[in-house]
């Protein structure tokens, strides 16, 4: 993983390297992850309660996760943000919690509405919640709406003069979500992932099955100057 961040950082046309962690054994990564050019990392929790967080995942580690995030809060520049699934059995009391952990930290936690797919349906109706259960109790709680940069993604945050961090809401239900869309997520094989695959995924075949005889990172720059955020998927796992 640091070859790989390494060699991203140090490809011209990539600005800003980001990626995703379940944040497994993130404290023996952290120096080097920093050192080879991580900007910006997403952690992946849905709970900030050590049991339901350990029946989601099958991992008790909550609270070194919770330790571990807050030395790279104050030992490295790397940008932390926490992403964590909308689910009704959840969404108030993880709601809270958050509001609680952004207070003194300089953090995003972003809630991702929950998406049927074709294997979680009955996941999906019992405990799919609407995206305004979290906005409208922000908004009726003296939260404000930032407006979106160019290569701010698809959240909408929420900001309160009393607390460092955010709180963050991406609603993929939400009318012209795709409108503003600037992500697109390569996988290992490099096949496009989305939710919504349209027209965007014929475009970048055409444009990857022309330049993948060079190198994996070739097209991604080429997408770079489209103002698209290349998101590359490895096979790779923290050791």
């Amino acid at each position: 993983m640091v070859d790989i961040i390494k060699t991203i950082k140090n490809t011209e046309g990539i600005e800003t390297v980001a990626m995703t962690s379940n944040g497994y054994k993130l404290g023996k990564h952290l120096a080097n992850w920093q050192a080879a050019g991580l900007n910006q990392l997403n952690i992946s929790m849905d709970s900030f309660n050590a049991a339901t967080f350990h029946k989601m995942t099958g991992f008790d580690m909550l609270p070194q996760l919770l330790a571990d995030m807050d030395t790279l809060l104050t030992t490295t520049d790397i940008k932390l943000k926490i992403n964590s699934i909308l689910m009704a059995e959840t969404a108030f009391e993880n709601l809270m919690n958050a509001i609680e952990y952004i207070k003194d930290r300089a953090v995003t936690y972003r809630f991702i509405e929950f998406m049927q797919t074709s294997d979680n349906s009955d996941l999906f109706f019992a405990q799919h919640a609407q995206s305004d259960i979290i906005t409208n109790y922000l908004l009726k709680n003296g939260w404000q709406t930032h407006i979106r940069g160019s290569n701010d993604g698809p959240a909408i945050e929420y900001s309160h003069p009393d607390y460092k961090g955010r709180i963050g809401m991406i609603a993929p239900y939400a009318a012209h979500f795709c409108d503003s869309c600037n992500r697109l997520r390569v996988s290992s094989q490099a096949r496009c992932i989305c939710v919504y695959l349209t027209k965007v995924t014929t475009i970048f075949v055409s444009i990857w099955n022309k330049m993948m005889s060079q190198d994996l990172l070739i097209p991604c720059i080429a997408l770079c100057q489209s103002n698209l955020n290349i998101i590359i998927f490895t096979n790779q796992t923290a050791a």
